[in-house]
């Protein structure tokens, strides 16, 4: 069996025990790689981080998915030329598909040494003049670029949601960004003991066994009944996600416990409501467990029989 038959067969066995999409609930007839195969290096993402998609929802966030592989990809201090090489051949897609985003980056910076100088202190402290000693440069995350993440994460959310906990997303995503270099370091130790301490898994993604944790890691909890998870979620040495995804009964039993139900409705513009709905999405639990044929050369001196 060649290689491409190998992957569709691979395709419709998967397709076949996850037959809707994990972000709308509607009949599922591709997958998606999430987080996009963009992001990583040589195109080399994980096993296990493929979803069940309609072809809108695969399409939807392309231009959103450039933007997050830049933004995500950024590190302080780069010894690396193939991040560098990634770097520049992602700007120039965003250049050519965005160009309203690649305006927002270079918008509203100082220019001249003085203000420079000013703006690396305003943005890391103590770390400010050390950065700017090595020719580190500045980009304006501003709200095109946000706005971009959001959707991203957003999708980011739902499909870890629908790993971990098996079922499509019919609830609410609370997304929130954290610069890891600038905020204090005081806060950074003790945001990262809490959350050790609430996460009771750690993910660390692999390809052929080789780890990718200096791309893309996560610690974890879940519940079943009702579903929720919460996952923080780091992209290479800079950028963290905290990512909290309630199911409605979730909702409804948080807001209960806190005697806010009333306050439901403040609450409507984190909603991700499910498009599609039928029988067998609300009760969707996905198998992973089936035969998967590999695309792998046989070892020397192995018979086929």
């Amino acid at each position: 069996m060649g290689q491409h038959k190998v992957k569709q067969y691979n395709r419709e066995q998967y397709l076949a025990h996850n037959p809707y999409c994990c972000f709308c609930g509607a009949p599922a007839t591709t997958t998606d790689h999430i987080p996009s195969r963009q992001y990583f290096l040589g195109r080399v993402w994980p096993e296990g981080f493929e979803f069940p998609a309609c072809v809108p929802c695969n399409a939807e966030t392309r231009l959103d998915e450039q933007v997050g592989a830049f933004v995500l990809n950024l590190r302080l201090i780069n010894n690396n030329p193939e991040i560098e090489a990634l770097l520049i051949r992602i700007l120039g897609a965003i250049i050519t598909n965005s160009p309203d985003v690649a305006h927002e980056w270079k918008s509203g910076l100082a220019t001249s040494v003085s203000g420079i100088k000013r703006a690396f202190r305003e943005a890391f402290g103590p770390l400010g003049d050390e950065l700017r000693g090595q020719n580190c440069g500045m980009i304006n995350l501003g709200p095109l670029t946000h706005q971009r993440i959001e959707r991203f994460t957003t999708k980011l959310a739902k499909a870890l949601f629908y790993k971990h906990t098996g079922r499509i997303l019919d609830g609410y995503i609370f997304p929130a960004l954290h610069n890891i270099y600038i905020d204090p370091i005081a806060e950074q130790h003790d945001r990262l003991r809490k959350i050790q301490h609430f996460t009771k898994s750690v993910i660390h993604p692999t390809r052929a066994n080789q780890p990718l944790t200096d791309q893309f890691l996560y610690r974890y909890t879940r519940n079943l009944d009702p579903p929720w998870l919460f996952a923080a979620v780091i992209f290479s040495e800079q950028m963290m996600f905290d990512l909290i995804v309630l199911s409605e009964p979730a909702m409804d039993w948080i807001l209960t416990q806190a005697g806010q139900s009333s306050t439901k409705a403040n609450y409507d513009f984190f909603r991700q409501p499910l498009t599609f709905r039928n029988e067998a999405t609300a009760g969707l639990f996905p198998h992973a467990d089936f035969p998967r044929h590999s695309t792998r050369a046989p070892r020397k001196g192995f018979q086929r029989g």
